[in-house]
């Protein structure tokens, strides 16, 4: 197994906190770990629409409860991506649900989230 390096470590914090403040329903601490100009999508592989910046603070807003756990022994780390696998769990104010399994890319600049893809499995 290599060994990561500086940024690699502090890259897999990055995501770390971005997956706690989505724990804690804190989109001010989710904000900060995504760059100005971040894109995200999912959906199955071969399937994933256009990225687009969606309002992870009106998400969370209208989130009862929500829970996201990275599978142990999945975080991977390689310069400035980041993977794992994720089961989700998200509940909202209108009894309705979210979630799923998911494998998560995201690519990293400067500390900050650049592209985030969650492959659902």
């Amino acid at each position: 197994m290599l060994s990561l390096t500086t940024e690699e470590t502090a890259n897999i914090a990055t995501i770390e906190g971005f997956i706690a403040a989505w724990n804690a329903k804190d989109p001010l601490g989710a904000v900060a770990c995504l760059a100005e100009d971040f894109r995200f999508t999912f959906g199955k592989i071969g399937r994933t629409p256009n990225f687009g910046q969606p309002d992870f603070a009106t998400i969370m807003a209208n989130a009862t409860s929500v829970s996201m756990a990275i599978t142990p022994g999945t975080n991977w780390a390689r310069g400035p991506v980041v993977c794992h696998e994720r089961k989700d769990h998200i509940r909202f104010k209108d009894g309705t649900t979210a979630g799923g399994r998911f494998i998560a890319v995201y690519t990293l600049r400067d500390g900050r989230i650049v592209d985030f893809i969650d492959f659902e499995i």
